[in-house]
This record gives structure tokens, C-alpha cells and sequence, in this order.
């Protein structure tokens, strides 16, 4: 039988990669740091909808963290 501890582990390391992943994504399209950390921890807001806010249509950084947040 195998021990859960190396899967609880690894999971916040995961977990904090995909943060720290998803922060980077944002900032590189533009939103503030501040702002980008907030939508980065939330799991529930869409990445690729974000993204698309800023560049596809042409939504300032700080107006679409107001709608993500």
C-alpha cells in the first residue's frame, strides 16, 4: 500500500506552480501585478478569459481585473 504523504506533498507545490504560472500569463498581457496575483490565486476565474479581455478585446488591465474580481 502506498503513503498519501508524497501526493499531499507534491500537491501544494503543484498547486503553488500553477499560481505563480497563471500570475505570469497576466502580467505578460498587461495587468498590474497586484491585480494579476488576485485572479492567479482564484481558481474559479478563467485564465484564457482574462487573457482574451485585454487582448482580444481591447479591455484595459485595470477595467477587467474590476470584472474578474
Amino acid at each position: 500500500m502506498q503513503s498519501n504523504s508524497h501526493s499531499e506533498a507534491s500537491e501544494p507545490d503543484e498547486a503553488q506552480h500553477l499560481r505563480r504560472w497563471r500570475f505570469e500569463q497576466l502580467v505578460q498581457v498587461g495587468y498590474a501585478p497586484p491585480d494579476a496575483l488576485e485572479i492567479a490565486r482564484d481558481p474559479g476565474i478563467d485564465l484564457d478569459f482574462a487573457r482574451r479581455l485585454v487582448q482580444r478585446f481591447g479591455c484595459p488591465p485595470e477595467v477587467a481585473a474590476k470584472i474578474l474580481t
